[in-house]
C-alpha cells in the first residue's frame, strides 16, 4: 500500500528496493504503472518480473557459482556444504552453488536451513565434521551467523566457511575471533 501510494498519490518515477525479495509485492506495481523498478540484486525473480522491473549491483545467479569455484579451485575442497537461512535471500545461492560444485566434480552431501534467529548450531556444526565437509557456503545474517561462526571454532571445525555477501563491518565487531579466516564476497 505504501508504494501505490507513491505511485499514485505521489507520482514517484521510479520505485527502488535494495533487495530482490521484493519484487514478487512489487512487479505488478512497476509493470502496471509503467514506472521502472530498480531492485538492488539480480535473481530469477527479477528475471521473470517483466520489462519495467530491473535488478543491479548483487548478481545472486553469478555470486554463487563463483563462491563454489572458489571454494573448489582455489580452497581444494571437494565436500561442501550449505547452511542456509529460512529465507528467499539466503536460499537463492542454493541451485546455482549446487550446480557449480557438481559441475566442477564436488560434492555438497549436506544441505541446511536454519531459522534466522538460530542460536544453537551445534549438531549441524557436528554434522559438518561427520560428513568430513571441506568447505560451507553459509549465507546467514545477525544472529545466526555470529552463532554459527562462535560455534564452529568453539568446535573446531576445520573447513572453510564462506557466508556470501553478508559480512559487513558491523559483523566483524560482534563476530570478533569467530570470523577470523572466513570468506565473503
Amino acid at each position: 500500500s505504501a508504494a501505490q501510494k507513491l505511485v499514485s498519490v505521489d507520482g514517484v518515477d521510479l520505485l527502488v528496493s535494495w533487495t530482490a525479495s521484493t519484487v514478487p509485492v512489487l512487479s505488478a506495481l512497476a509493470n502496471t504503472a509503467r514506472i521502472p523498478f530498480l531492485a538492488g540484486a539480480y535473481d530469477k525473480n527479477v528475471a521473470r518480473a517483466g520489462p519495467y522491473v530491473f535488478g543491479a549491483f548483487v548478481n545472486y545467479e553469478l555470486v554463487p557459482r563463483e563462491i563454489a569455484r572458489f571454494l573448489v579451485e582455489k580452497k581444494g575442497a571437494r565436500r561442501l556444504a550449505l547452511v542456509m537461512a529460512a529465507d528467499d535471500w539466503s536460499q537463492s545461492f542454493e541451485t546455482p552453488f549446487r550446480e557449480e560444485a557438481q559441475k566442477l566434480g564436488a560434492e555438497v552431501p549436506l544441505n541446511e536451513v536454519l531459522s534466522p534467529d538460530e542460536k544453537d548450531s551445534r549438531s549441524l556444526i557436528l554434522k559438518l565434521k561427520q560428513e568430513k565437509v571441506d568447505a560451507v557456503l553459509a549465507p546467514l545474517y545477525a544472529g545466526s551467523l555470529y552463532s554459527f561462526l562462535k560455534l564452529a571454532r568453539e568446535l573446531r571445525f576445520s573447513g572453510a566457511i564462506h557466508v556470501g555477501d553478508g559480512m559487513f563491518e558491523e559483523d566483524l565487531r560482534i563476530a570478533g575471533p569467530s570470523a577470523e579466516g572466513v570468506y565473503a564476497s
